[in-house]
């Protein structure tokens, strides 16, 4: 992380009293598994500041974690996130959210890419085109066709708009289905370090 910091009380042997960090400027980690927004709720935390609630699909297991404050868990135009937004977060000393990575905003699901956010960091969302035992073929936007091997131990889930609700799930690689027109079903993948880490089935 980038900061400034202030030592104070320094003695002989360079054994410092005080250590003050500012400007802190929190960023995700790149290789942090994805968060998939469940709910989104409001709170007061002990100082009676308003904050936002965000519960999300972690792993295998529901999450539910305090923002410290109540502009952090936002994307775009400062919209807050919403059930299916797709995120990596970094959280302070007190366990709060203090920085969001939008991944995906369920919002422009109808919206294929292809894009970078970070070093190392690949994001792929599109359609399914072809699927083998191992692998899936994918195009964006109708491109040309990728091949991605998915490794044994790939983590998948489920975020189906057109239920009222459970609308995020786990799931499995047979979950992950040829694109239909009518269903409008696309994938969401996240490779970190030229590994596919996880799947999402969107629709």
């Amino acid at each position: 992380q980038t900061y400034t910091g202030f030592v104070y009380d320094m003695t002989e042997d360079f054994d410092a009293g005080v250590i003050v960090l500012t400007q802190m400027q929190y960023k995700p980690e790149a290789d942090k598994e994805i968060a998939i927004v469940v709910d989104m709720s409001t709170g007061v935390n002990k100082n009676d500041e308003h904050i936002d609630i965000v519960t999300m699909l972690v792993g295998d297991k529901e999450i539910t974690i305090n923002a410290k404050d109540d502009k952090t868990l936002v994307k775009s135009d400062n919209k807050k996130l919403e059930t299916g937004d797709i995120i990596q977060y970094k959280t302070n000393s007190d366990g709060e959210i203090v920085k969001v990575r939008v991944l995906f905003d369920i919002s422009g699901k109808g919206t294929e890419k292809n894009e970078t956010p970070v070093e190392d960091l690949e994001i792929i969302y599109g359609k399914v085109v072809k699927r083998f035992t191992n692998s899936i073929n994918v195009t964006v936007n109708d491109g040309s066709v990728r091949n991605i091997v998915l490794p044994s131990d790939v983590k998948v889930y489920s975020v189906d708009t057109t239920k009222t609700k459970n609308k995020v799930s786990v799931a499995t690689t047979g979950d992950i289905q040829a694109y239909d027109e009518d269903e409008g079903n696309r994938v969401f993948i996240r490779i970190y370090d030229e590994a596919v880490k996880e799947v999402v089935v969107i629709k």
